[in-house]
């Protein structure tokens, strides 16, 4: 079978947990994981993933088919310029840019050699940045119907930090909202070794997911406000915007 009879026989109206795109192999649909009373998580209601510049024609057309009508960037907008969205510009999908990092991202003080980089950006990110954590928020509770797509560059940090969010909205155990970050290393090193350069002179575990990062960053989350859903209050955003989340997210 050649390799284009094996892309016209991909379906995208099956359920996928990681899609089958050969330029964005970090895609993933958040659906599947048990949450509030053992409640699944929906499938095709929100699919997580790192840049989409690279996409190739089919690959938009699979996504749209498979249900995106709302994409969320969440990178700087020198980023999005420089990788612009190829949903930027598609019509019948709104593209919203929201980053969770402001500014050039060589200004922030996160060392290579530091083994908790990662948790201090992600730290630093509800600290500093809640008003762009609370404005993705409050657009996904008034998204129109359909899948939400939200993507940074590597679909690890800023997109983990959002799927953090989303997860535990939902309910889902730690040790899976961890297991969901962690597996990004998995997918995104070969995409990276590809499409980046420089490459081997940055530090593996700063372009890793170890559970490290996103189990400190937890840990921060709790001992501060207890659950994500006091600090979306805290920051504003309201119980009604909330429970509109957690209907988009659960069946």
């Amino acid at each position: 079978m050649s390799f284009i009879e094996e892309k016209i026989l991909l379906d995208p109206t099956q359920f996928y947990v990681r899609l089958p795109l050969e330029n964005a192999g970090n895609v993933r649909d958040l659906g599947g994981y048990p949450g509030i009373g053992g409640r699944p998580v929906k499938f095709k209601r929100f699919l997580r993933a790192g840049t989409l510049a690279y996409l190739e024609s089919w690959e938009i057309k699979f996504l749209i088919d498979y249900g995106v009508k709302t994409v969320i960037d969440l990178r700087t907008s020198s980023e999005a310029a420089n990788e612009p969205s190829p949903f930027a510009k598609q019509k019948g999908v709104c593209c919203l840019n929201i980053p969770l990092l402001l500014g050039d991202l060589t200004q922030y003080p996160f060392q290579y050699e530091n083994l908790d980089a990662l948790s201090d950006m992600y730290i630093h990110i509800f600290n500093s940045n809640s008003g762009m954590i609370a404005e993705a928020v409050r657009q996904i509770a008034g998204a129109c119907e359909g899948t939400i797509l939200y993507n940074c560059s590597a679909g690890k940090d800023r997109t983990g930090v959002l799927s953090y969010i989303l997860l535990a909205l939902a309910g889902v155990s730690p040790e899976d909202i961890i297991a969901n970050y962690q597996i990004t290393e998995t997918y995104y090193l070969p995409l990276f070794k590809k499409y980046a350069p420089d490459f081997d002179k940055i530090p593996i575990h700063y372009l890793g997911s170890t559970a490290r990062n996103m189990e400190l960053t937890i840990e921060f989350i709790t001992n501060k406000f207890e659950n994500v859903e006091n600090y979306l209050l805290t920051h504003g955003v309201g119980v009604v915007e909330i429970e509109k989340v957690r209907e988009r997210l659960l069946y």
